[in-house]
């Protein structure tokens, strides 16, 4: 056999190997995906049980629910491997500072803003 022969009969193969190969990890996948969403779900759950905990034990931030929520998902998508309720020293830390940055934005003033770019080109 010579090169040339070779390579058409690699060639040839190619689609087989793939098409061996596909069917069994798309079925794997596909049995894999109760499991991933059930994981999912309980995931969610633990967060809302901690955030309902959380708000429980520090009715301060009750005021800033939503912040809360968001935070919580943060740090879920930031340390994905860690259980939530590990996190919370610095989850309460980090509610904290947000709080505070919150507190020290201007709510009252109405200036109207400007359409116009001053300072642009």
């Amino acid at each position: 056999m010579d090169e040339n022969e070779v390579r058409i009969i690699v060639r040839e193969m190619i689609p087989e190997i793939l098409e061996a190969v596909k069917y069994p990890i798309s079925e794997h996948a596909l049995l894999k995906l109760p499991e991933v969403m059930g994981y999912m779900i309980k995931q969610n759950m633990a967060r809302v049980a901690f955030i309902e905990k959380f708000l429980k034990d520090n009715p301060e931030f009750l005021l800033q629910k939503e912040l809360v929520l968001r935070t919580a998902q943060e740090f879920q998508a930031k340390y994905p491997l860690r259980d939530i309720d590990d996190l919370l020293i610095e989850f309460k830390d980090e509610i904290n500072k947000r709080v505070a940055i919150l507190k020290n934005l201007d709510m009252i003033s109405k200036e109207n803003p400007s359409a116009e770019f001053v300072g642009g080109l």
